[in-house]
């Protein structure tokens, strides 16, 4: 996939020098000009269409995780379905409803959603083949690194809901959803994420901050 004439290098140094400074604990505190100037020059989608490239809904995530942004957040997410917040803080996977993107910022057992020092390498998306999980890697958890989309559904085959101790009647929705999942998007840096196309638009339902190799 090539990147958006928007989302030049040139942008994504602007980004990468906003964030780098920042706290990792908590979102960083942009001034209302930085905000504006971020907002600008990062092209995001008005409105959820099958029409915007999925790096635009991506780069609105990034965004809305850097500045904490709920609205930018919440535009990313079926006001009916909801998203699905996967992690691990012990040995069994827990998957929790979000209804607020602090619920992600503030998750992750202490360690920060978002590689602040590493958003350069968050914002390159390429179209290819996911990476696999190598936990005898030198360079990290995957076969590897970057930010990866394809047009996959590996979680309804997974189907991790269904052997972490969850009711059948709880089941039932998270199931429905994860069928609907068009695109996978692995960031080797600390997240997966899941896209579904629902009518006429992307929506992001799944979001997994697991990291690989600690069960």
């Amino acid at each position: 996939m090539k990147t958006n004439g928007h989302l030049s290098l040139s942008i994504f140094t602007v980004i990468a020098l906003l964030l780098a400074s920042c706290q990792v604990e908590h979102p960083p505190n942009f001034s209302d000009k930085d905000l504006e100037r971020v907002a600008v020059e990062v092209a995001e989608p008005e409105e959820q269409t099958n029409d915007h490239p999925i790096e635009q809904y991506y780069h609105q995530l990034i965004k809305a995780l850097a500045t904490g942004d709920s609205t930018d957040f919440n535009r990313l997410v079926h006001p009916e379905f909801g998203c699905y917040l996967i992690e691990s803080p012990g040995a069994i996977p827990i998957i929790t409803r979000v209804t607020n993107i602090e619920m992600i910022i503030q998750s992750g057992a202490g360690r920060p959603v978002l590689d602040f020092s590493s958003i350069l390498r968050s914002l390159e998306l390429k179209e290819e083949v996911l990476p696999v999980v190598d936990c005898d890697s030198p360079d990290g958890f995957y076969t590897k690194s970057g930010t990866f989309v394809q047009d996959i559904n590996t979680l309804a085959e997974l189907k991790i809901w269904e052997h972490i101790g969850l009711k059948d009647t709880d089941q039932v929705p998270i199931s429905k959803l994860a069928k609907t999942v068009k695109k996978t998007i692995v960031n080797t840096l600390g997240f997966t994420l899941y896209f579904s196309q629902i009518n006429e638009g992307w929506y992001l339902t799944f979001f997994d901050i697991r990291i690989p190799c600690t069960a």
